[in-house]
């Protein structure tokens, strides 16, 4: 069993131009609270889903964010609430902030990378206090790109075209090469 933003994992990719205003009128269906962290954005801190500030969005209640992206780039969201369970089990996704002006290019492609780690059962194994775990996260077995499990992920490109590659690493603890 997974969670996910919209119903796919990862969430939709979100966009937004430059000095624009996003506003996500968000939603909580889970059975705890959660926020939405917007991870690297410079933005109010009422906005960002930390639960030291924001009040954490109950089951079945909604909550407005609404913010300015100063900054151009590739950025992501998660929650900040039980934030290793709810990460783990799919919650993250994407969002680009257009520049401008943006170099030219033929096609975008954007590569959300995670890893999973699965019980004997086959289920998302759940949070662990065991060891460095707390600390350091843990690292999975399985590794999903764009939400799908795949040994090496592949794609070909065209000769002479010119691509953009937006590349977030989800995963708590791994470092992709």
């Amino acid at each position: 069993d997974v969670l996910a933003y919209n119903g796919s994992v990862p969430g939709p990719i979100l966009r937004a131009k430059q000095h624009q205003t996003v506003i996500v009128h968000f939603t909580n269906q889970l059975a705890e609270p959660t926020t939405v962290h917007w991870h690297g954005l410079r933005i109010p801190e009422a906005m960002d889903g930390s639960p030291v500030i924001q009040t954490p969005v109950p089951p079945g209640g909604t909550f407005t964010y609404s913010f300015m992206v100063p900054d151009a780039g590739s950025f992501w969201y998660h929650p900040h609430v039980n934030t290793y369970a709810q990460l783990a089990r799919g919650l993250y996704g994407a969002i680009v902030v257009e520049g401008a002006p943006d170099p030219a290019y033929d096609l975008e492609r954007s590569l959300i990378l995670d890893d999973v780690l699965f019980d004997a059962d086959g289920n998302i194994s759940p949070p662990t206090l065991d060891g460095l775990v707390p600390l350091t996260g843990r690292v999975g077995k399985v590794l999903l790109t764009n939400g799908k499990a795949a040994a090496r992920a592949k794609a070909s490109a065209t000769k002479g075209k010119v691509e953009r590659w937006r590349i977030v690493n989800s995963a708590n603890a791994r470092t992709m090469r």
